[in-house]
């Protein structure tokens, strides 16, 4: 039992082997807070009103979960 709990650990990759796998397909991987982030800076630096409600929109969307939620919240958003 022990040795299959072993072998399902080594199975996971780590976010930053992760990345440069969708790195070398053209991808990017991101967490929930570097996208808050991304989006908070991007409404803050301001544009035309349809640049400000897609922010708005990726930002609904993101903090329909708790814990984005909070982090948004601490961000001062």
């Amino acid at each position: 039992m022990l040795q299959d709990s072993e072998r399902e650990w080594k199975s996971f990759r780590s976010y930053e082997t992760l990345k440069k796998d969708f790195e070398a397909l053209n991808l990017t991987v991101k967490t929930d807070l570097e996208l808050l982030n991304e989006l908070m800076n991007r409404f803050k630096s301001g544009g035309d009103d349809q640049k400000l409600l897609n922010v708005l929109t990726d930002l609904e969307y993101l903090v329909h979960q708790f814990d984005n939620a909070q982090q948004f919240a601490q961000m001062g958003g």
